[in-house]
C-alpha cells in the first residue's frame, strides 16, 4: 500500500437540527452541549482526529441555524488548527438536506471528490473508533468502511442499521432501522468512503435515493458490487438522541 492511501480528509456532519431534543434542540446544537469535563462531542472527536497522522484537513459542515454557534466555538477554541467549517444554508429541519446531501454538498465546495473521505457524526461520541476505523482502512484501502458493535437486537430494533457480516468481515447486507433485525451487528455512523466509492455516491444521488442517513448507501453499494467491510468495536458510541440521552451525557458521560 501507498502512503498515498491512507490519506485522509475528514467532514464532521453537524446541520441536524436536534428535533427530538424539542426546545432545548432549538437554540443549541447537539454537537455544543457540554459533559461535566466541559467537554462536548465536537471537542472530543477533534481531539481524536489530531491524534490521527493520516487526517490531512478537517471540515465541519453546519445548518444557516446553529452556522454562527459552531463558528465562534472553532474561533475560540480552535485558532490554531485549520478546520473549515461550512453552512449549507437550510433554516428548518423540514429542508434539510439529509447527511448524504450535507456529504455530497461540501465535497462539491471543498473540491474533496479526489480525496478519501471519512464521515463522522456530530451528535455521538468518539470512544476509540476513529483510531480503529481509520486503523482497518489502511489494511482495506479500496473497500467502504463503517463501523459496528455486537449489541442485543432491542438496541437495534426501529433506532439503528443492522449489518449482516461474512467471516471475513465483508457486509453482505444492511437494513437501516429494521423491526426485525436480521443480526447482533448495530451499525454506528462512522464512514470511510474511499476516494473510487464517490462515482456511486454521484450516481446515488442522481437516481433520487434516500439522502438522510449515510447508511442509506450500503444496499446500494453492495448492489453495485462495491465491497464494503465491517470495523468491529467493543465501544459503542454515546449517542445523544433524546432528552433523557442528553442528560445522562451532561451529568454522567466521562470520557
Amino acid at each position: 500500500m501507498t502512503k498515498s492511501h491512507s490519506r485522509i480528509n475528514a467532514l464532521i456532519l453537524a446541520a441536524g437540527f436536534g428535533t427530538r431534543l424539542k426546545e432545548v434542540g432549538q437554540t443549541t446544537p447537539k454537537g455544543l452541549f457540554f459533559n461535566s469535563q466541559e467537554l462536548s462531542i465536537l471537542d472530543l472527536m477533534l481531539q481524536s482526529l489530531t491524534k490521527q497522522p493520516e487526517v490531512e484537513q478537517v471540515a465541519l459542515v453546519s445548518n444557516n441555524r446553529f452556522f454562527s454557534q459552531y463558528q465562534s466555538h472553532l474561533n475560540q477554541n480552535y485558532s490554531n488548527q485549520k478546520i473549515t467549517i461550512l453552512n449549507d444554508g437550510v433554516n428548518e429541519s423540514e429542508n434539510r438536506r439529509g447527511s448524504l446531501g450535507d456529504l455530497v454538498f461540501a465535497l462539491d465546495k471543498l473540491e474533496w471528490w479526489d480525496k478519501n473521505i471519512l464521515v463522522l457524526p456530530s451528535d455521538r461520541t468518539p470512544e476509540n473508533i476513529v483510531e480503529k476505523i481509520i486503523s482497518f482502512f489502511s489494511q482495506h484501502p479500496e473497500s467502504f468502511v463503517t463501523c459496528v458493535s455486537k449489541e442485543p437486537k432491542e438496541n437495534i430494533k426501529n433506532k439503528s442499521g443492522c449489518a449482516v457480516l461474512n467471516d471475513r468481515q465483508e457486509i453482505i447486507e444492511f437494513e437501516e432501522k429494521p423491526a426485525e433485525p436480521k443480526s447482533n451487528f448495530r451499525g454506528l455512523p462512522f464512514y470511510i468512503f474511499p476516494q473510487s466509492s464517490l462515482k456511486l455516491l454521484k450516481s446515488y444521488q442522481k437516481n433520487n435515493q434516500n439522502m438522510d442517513s449515510p447508511g442509506n448507501i450500503v444496499p446500494w453499494l453492495l448492489q453495485k458490487k462495491f465491497p464494503v467491510k465491517a470495523c468491529i468495536t467493543q465501544h459503542s458510541s454515546f449517542d445523544i438522541g433524546d432528552l433523557e440521552e442528553l442528560q445522562q451525557f451532561q451529568k454522567e458521560y466521562q470520557f
